[in-house]
């Protein structure tokens, strides 16, 4: 393994700096979401969380109170957004946001109500810029078919985390967010090639280009996810975290910064570090890699797998290698054909999205 770890060391550190460079990491995990004091006033949402509104009928909200805990009854101070978004006659899933303030200047947590308008079909997915809500970067939404049927009902989440080539700050594209709209899996949204009984949310933030795996993109994920689970119906013990290239080392160093939170993952070309395994132990992990990649070298991604094997984890980590594809191999998330895959390692069965149900943290 040491051979190996030296072999590769100048590559792992073009590509993600000390994080796999035997760098240590000396940051205490943060970026926990914002709490309200206890002495902020409390918002509850009157009516459903989420509902299903028909394509060109009149929609009522049933709007919300906020309770002080000194200067009591404070609704008629509620601020409500997103209503003038709302559009009835478009099939879409709107956003429709509470806040208040009180004369103290405390701030209630937000609470959010989504309202799914339908003519028998659903919206596939929905941009959400940064500052259209209180999550710390824009993304892009995908909801399940069965979202609304039952407004209590929780869903897993999978949050993916995409390449640094879809990053926001390059400059040279007017509106940033709109190239998640055909990334990874968000292209299988558009294409209409999803399979609609796989029961997930499906989140996808925008990173900054300039911070790529450092210590500010761990914590704005971390807030992310938190934001994630007290805005949607998820279950909190049913979170998972994909990503592709820069997005999959990101995801590897979220379950080393955060180990007892995601129920599973799944790194798609990309590695994290040959000599912090143990950290990872406690977070099932499926890694996928094309053998002729040009830009990470399937044997780093084998290696960082092979470290955790070493750490007697929870559950053996998984590696999937394929013979062909490139750096580029995001073929393998539309995978149909089971049983891919080189037989030294862990052919592709069953399919990622089943592997990751059998999850629960």
């Amino acid at each position: 393994m040491g051979a190996l770890s030296s072999r590769l060391l100048p590559v792992a550190c073009l590509l993600f700096l000390v994080s796999a460079c035997g760098g240590k990491n000396t940051e205490a995990p943060g970026g926990a979401s914002a709490r309200s004091s206890p002495n902020a006033p409390v918002l509850t949402l009157l009516g459903s969380r989420v509902v299903k509104q028909p394509l060109g009928t009149k929609y009522v909200d049933a709007g919300a109170t906020a309770e002080d805990p000194r200067e009591g009854d404070i609704t008629s101070k509620i601020v409500v957004s997103g209503l003038s978004a709302l559009d009835v006659d478009t099939v879409g899933d709107y956003l429709v946001r509470y806040n208040v303030t009180d004369t103290s200047g405390r701030r209630a947590t937000e609470v959010v109500r989504i309202v799914r308008v339908s003519d028998g079909t659903l919206a596939a997915q929905s941009a959400r810029p940064l500052g259209t809500t209180q999550a710390p970067m824009g993304y892009f939404e995908h909801l399940p078919l069965h979202y609304a049927d039952d407004p209590s009902e929780k869903f897993p989440l999978i949050v993916w985390n995409h390449g640094w080539g879809h990053s926001l700050d390059f400059g040279h594209r007017p509106y940033e967010l709109d190239v998640l709209a055909n990334v990874d899996i968000f292209e299988m949204f558009a294409a209409g090639t999803w399979d609609d009984s796989r029961p997930f949310v499906v989140l996808m933030p925008q990173r900054s280009s300039q911070d790529i795996l450092g210590k500010e993109a761990r914590v704005e994920l971390k807030r992310f996810v938190d934001y994630a689970v007290r805005t949607y119906n998820v279950d909190p013990s049913r979170l998972y975290m994909m990503g592709f290239s820069d997005g999959a080392g990101l995801t590897w160093r979220y379950i080393h910064d955060y180990p007892n939170q995601l129920a599973a993952a799944v790194p798609i070309s990309g590695y994290f570090s040959f000599t912090e395994g143990c950290s990872m132990r406690s977070t099932p992990v499926w890694a996928f890699q094309a053998k002729d990649d040009p830009i990470v070298p399937w044997a780093s991604t084998f290696a960082t797998v092979d470290t955790i094997n070493r750490c007697d984890p929870v559950e053996r980590a998984r590696f999937t290698l394929f013979p062909t594809g490139g750096h580029y191999s995001l073929s393998i998330v539309h995978l149909s054909n089971l049983g891919e895959g080189d037989p030294a390692y862990d052919k592709y069965e069953p399919d990622i999205y089943s592997w990751l149900l059998q999850h629960h943290r």
